[in-house]
């Protein structure tokens, strides 16, 4: 052999042997967590957000929402709540009309997948515009807390809000 092949032998063995040394010998782990000083450094970086927020010009709505973030939750943030104020006065219009056909609707769940809602009314999902199985009934708007349908032949639209006594925490 030749010098150049046995330096390229002699590079290669110590290679493998720092690869086998790196990778087949275990380092002990360090798993203990100091509480106190990983809370020190949270409220060191939450000091330093604050300076910097407050050094830089914030609007209103920015500094409400970085007091809302701190706040507690009162609500669940990623229901998208667009409840109307007109279900009053479509319900004085229902009273007014005289007859009314009696629905058994019972709105149970709301789903929200990507830009579709869907409503669970008897246990069966339905989309705006469908007609709910055994009624003269369509679906004409979708919230996370009531339904509107509208019954064939009725001036107005009825207002079903969801009924939530059946649900059972996941968390025992």
């Amino acid at each position: 052999m030749e010098k150049r092949e046995i330096i390229i032998i002699v590079v290669m063995v110590i290679a493998l042997c720092y690869g086998a040394f790196v990778y087949l010998i275990p380092k002990p782990v360090d798993t203990s967590i100091d509480s106190a000083q990983r809370m020190e450094e949270l409220n060191t970086f939450s000091q330093n957000v604050s300076l910097m927020s407050s050094a830089t010009r914030l609007t209103d709505s920015q500094k409400s929402m970085i007091e809302l973030a701190v706040a507690a939750w009162g609500y669940n943030p990623f229901i998208n709540l667009k409840v109307e104020k007109t279900s009053k006065k479509k319900n004085e219009e229902e009273s007014s009309s005289g007859i009314e056909v009696q629905l058994n609707l019972n709105y149970t769940g709301f789903l929200a997948l990507g830009s579709l809602d869907l409503a669970i009314i008897n246990g069966v999902e339905y989309e705006i515009g469908d007609q709910i199985v055994g009624t003269n009934a369509y679906l004409v708007s979708i919230s996370p807390l009531q339904i509107e349908v509208h019954v064939a032949g009725e001036v107005s639209y009825r207002v079903i809000e969801i009924d939530e006594s059946d649900i059972t925490p996941l968390t025992q």
